[in-house]
């Protein structure tokens, strides 16, 4: 995740997706604003309250790539503008 230079919006980069037919995985950034990311950290708070104790374990995480060819800014929480997907060639 990183914080957009005018600090409006916090991006999450997801890992490549391959799509069948494009010649390079597609990359999917999704920006999120201030109001939204605190819904993040609400309903996320609640689910982690419901979880099991955490385990000694740690799960891996993707590296995540910077050049956005896909962007999908997030209104609310658990809601992606289909509109605003713009996949490159």
């Amino acid at each position: 995740m990183t914080l957009s230079e005018d600090k409006r919006y916090v991006r999450l980069s997801l890992p490549p997706l391959p799509i069948e037919g494009l010649p390079e995985p597609a990359r999917v950034n999704m920006d999120f604003d201030a109001g939204t990311i605190d819904q993040i950290i609400e309903r996320l708070s609640v689910l982690r309250a419901r979880m099991l104790p955490a385990s000694s374990t740690t799960r891996p995480t993707a590296p995540c790539s910077s050049t956005p060819t896909a962007v999908v800014p997030a209104q609310s929480y658990g809601q992606i503008l289909a509109s605003s997907v713009h996949l490159a060639r």
